[in-house]
């Protein structure tokens, strides 16, 4: 998308006719609320005290830095790039703002000359925010950008963009950023959904995932390493975020590489992976091979060095071997378990999850639930892939779960007060996320994992591709979106 003036206004603006964004990446999830909120967030994690100190030392802003607005309603505008700025401002002009989040005597008392430079500022209002934002993703989001996020921010920016089902490549080409990268960003999202959702965490460790300041890349680095499939004989992730659910012990494995790059920051852990340490070397000595490979599937013992001394634990195995079952007999019962083939013979290929096919429902009591996942199971077996079918009866199967969800934790009549007896996907959604902290049974990671689903689009793209008739999801991306529900429906069949 080429740069038009036409889009675009130089002027002045009140600075009390500037509001802070609340979808700006910078932000916390739960500090989004309010212009309050969000200026509290800015000053403890974002320097914004020492920003102002800039400020008033120079008694305005620097020349070149004009702020970036959106128009809204009543004459007042979001401001969508110089939010720390307008934050730092705002403060100045008035103390009394910074209320919990620091000490008034923090900010430096201004004169009026610098109260009155700042009561305006010169910004440059884009007529949406779609407009906006190849400017900004240029700034922050592009690889060679002058004013880079953090990975953190960046992926909050991404899913925020992808939140209604927009394409990558187009999303890229408005963006001017590259489609690499951005699909880069979008499967980080998903391992990062995938570490706090699906793996469960004590509080302080959780503190620790939310922290902005933490850095991410480190964690993404390991979980995502070549290494990994050579040491393990699998992926733990693949190109496109999603879990491989035939790695043997996945969540155990997976968490304790969370703890050791990224809970390690800040808490004190058995071992502290740092950048200057060789992948290789650190598998090597904290994921050791029992046995040697057969088939290409190895065992590993996952209980910590005799000399780990663990503050947070992170738990033993239940990979130790059985003396009395042979460990090719134990590689050859998994590799049945899992449907998977594992040829190859040299740990290289990865064979993740051919759609539904590992679906389990021998326990399931449910006979709906029943038949739609032995008939999801069965269509996923079948070539060419039946993509608009099975994208049925994956909506199907998520239908019917929540459904089951909502009448197990007796809140069936509550439902249909509020929408009715047969209420759609959608406000069987909303209605579990409304009620995920309290009365629904189900587990909180879980009803976070549709939230997400829903958030980040991949729910309106399977919705669009039954209604749309014509099979848009291509195989590999149904297989993806099938990826996203399995560990959602294992839960369903396993406890209905």
């Amino acid at each position: 998308m080429a740069f038009s003036e036409m889009q675009w206004e130089k002027r002045s603006i009140p600075l009390k006719d500037i509001m802070l964004d609340s979808e700006n990446p910078r932000l916390g999830p739960h500090n989004q609320s309010s212009d309050v909120a969000a200026l509290a967030y800015l000053v403890q994690h974002e320097n914004v005290i020492g920003l102002a100190r800039n400020i008033a030392a120079y008694k305005n802003l620097y020349p070149h830095e004009s702020i970036i607005c959106i128009p809204i309603e009543d004459e007042k505008y979001i401001v969508v790039e110089g939010n720390r700025r307008v934050a730092a401002c705002k403060l100045l002009c008035k103390p009394y703002l910074i209320g919990g989040a620091g000490n008034e005597s923090e900010i430096p008392k201004i004169d009026e000359q610098t109260r009155e430079s700042i009561s305006s500022l010169h910004a440059c209002i884009a007529d949406s925010r779609p407009t906006a934002d190849e400017i900004i993703a240029k700034l922050h989001i592009d690889e060679f950008g002058k004013l880079s996020w953090n990975t953190r921010k960046k992926i909050r920016y991404v899913e925020s963009r992808l939140r209604f089902g927009n394409d990558v490549e187009a999303l890229a080409e408005n963006l001017g950023v590259s489609t690499r990268n951005l699909y880069k960003l979008k499967a980080f999202g998903r391992i990062f959904t995938y570490v706090y959702s699906m793996l469960k965490w004590s509080p302080k460790e959780q503190d620790v995932i939310w922290d902005d300041a933490v850095d991410l890349d480190i964690m993404f680095y390991v979980l995502t390493n070549n290494v990994i499939s050579s040491h393990f004989g699998h992926v733990l992730f693949s190109d496109a975020g999603e879990i491989n659910h035939d790695f043997p012990d996945k969540d155990e494995v997976c968490k304790r590489i969370v703890q050791h790059t990224l809970i390690s920051q800040r808490l004190n852990i058995d071992y502290r992976y740092t950048r200057n340490t060789a992948v290789r070397d650190y598998l090597n000595e904290r994921f050791p091979r029992r046995a040697p490979a057969v088939n290409s599937n190895f065992a590993f013992n996952l209980t910590p060095p005799d000399d780990a001394q663990d503050t947070v634990t992170t738990g033993g195995s239940h990979l130790e071997a059985d003396p009395n079952i042979p460990a090719q007999q134990v590689t050859e019962d998994r590799t049945e378990d899992s449907g998977q083939s594992t040829d190859g013979g040299d740990g290289s290929r990865y064979d993740r999850p051919r759609l539904l096919n590992t679906l389990r429902y021998s326990n399931t009591s449910d006979p709906r639930l029943k038949q739609l996942a032995s008939e999801a199971k069965r269509i996923s077996q079948l070539k060419p892939e039946q993509v608009i079918s099975l994208s049925f009866l994956t909506r199907a199967i998520l239908e019917r779960g929540l459904l089951l969800e909502v009448r197990k934790s007796g809140l069936f009549e509550e439902l249909k007060q509020k929408h009715s007896d047969k209420p759609s996907l959608d406000e069987l959604i909303k209605f579990c996320v409304h009620k995920k902290k309290s009365g629904i049974t189900t587990p909180r990671q879980l009803i976070r994992s549709v939230e997400n689903a829903n958030n980040d689009g991949t729910i309106f793209e399977l919705q669009q591709n039954i209604h749309g008739g014509f099979g848009n999801l291509t195989p590999e991306r149904l297989k993806i979106v099938c990826g996203v529900f399995l560990p959602i429906f294992d839960y369903f069949l396993e406890n209905n």
